[in-house]
């Protein structure tokens, strides 16, 4: 009697804990995470761009996404990222990326994803145009032509003469 007691009593246990672990992973996925924002995307080379985004309630990280086209299809880079910035590097100079983000929450082995941010758009600098300056190889002057072209200054006279 006493078996057939404790057998009957491990099995409604077992049914308990059963039907409840369903309820438990719906809890898990319905564990929300907020939208992430992005705060600031900018050139910072040749080959780089910075970006920064505000920290998002309940997420345990942020997927980055770096693409050629709006449609994130073309030379798409995506990063997995804890903290609330990123320096892109080894980009092409002169191109136009499209930047987004969005955050993820762990709930035990699942992961749920926040909706992606707004896109932002960002140019690589171009590289840089040069001409060489002088009559012979010992006198040339490399002078570049930035951006601001007249906030260098221009190599001393001696060097033309």
């Amino acid at each position: 009697m006493k078996k057939t007691k404790t057998l009957l009593m491990t099995l409604i246990a077992a049914l308990i804990i059963t039907a409840a672990l369903p309820a438990l992973d719906a809890e898990a996925a319905s564990k929300k995470v907020g939208k992430a924002t992005l705060s600031s995307a900018k050139a910072a080379g040749m080959n780089q761009i910075n970006v920064k985004w505000k920290k998002v309630k309940n997420a345990n990280g942020y997927q980055l996404m770096v693409a050629k086209n709006k449609k994130f299809s073309k030379g798409k880079k995506s990063y997995k990222l804890t903290g609330t910035s990123k320096a892109i590097t080894k980009l092409s100079a002169g191109t136009k990326y499209y930047v987004r983000v969005r955050a993820y929450g762990k709930s035990g082995k699942k992961t749920v994803y926040g909706k992606w941010s707004k896109v932002k758009t960002v140019r690589t600098v171009k590289k840089h145009s040069h001409k060489w300056k002088g009559t012979t190889t010992s006198k040339r002057v490399l002078v570049y032509n930035m951006i601001l072209p007249n906030s260098f200054p221009i190599a001393p006279k001696e060097a033309f003469s």
